[in-house]
């Protein structure tokens, strides 16, 4: 079972022990799910991917945009920096 299920799986006991007001049982689904959180790897957007994200966006919304997907993440990624050395001055 991956992560999320668990979680979903935790949710809804803790929407039990809400409704039952069961304070036991609400404190070891809390915990149970900080444990399953603190166990994922998740990865947090910087502020220079969502600049490349906005290149990305416009430069795919230009008519005449053609190339190659890897072509418009790199050059999306090169706005990116471009406007983060541009944050600096």
């Amino acid at each position: 079972m991956d992560a999320i299920a668990k979680a979903r799986g935790y949710l809804s006991l803790l929407y039990i022990a809400i409704d039952n007001d069961t304070t036991q049982d609400l404190m070891s689904v809390i915990k149970s799910l900080v444990d399953i959180i603190d166990g994922m790897d998740i990865e947090q957007k910087t502020l220079r991917d969502e600049m490349a994200m906005a290149a990305l966006s416009g430069m795919l919304g230009h008519p005449e945009t053609n190339g190659f997907y890897d072509d418009f993440a790199r050059h999306a990624y090169a706005y990116a920096d471009a406007m983060m050395e541009a944050r600096k001055k």
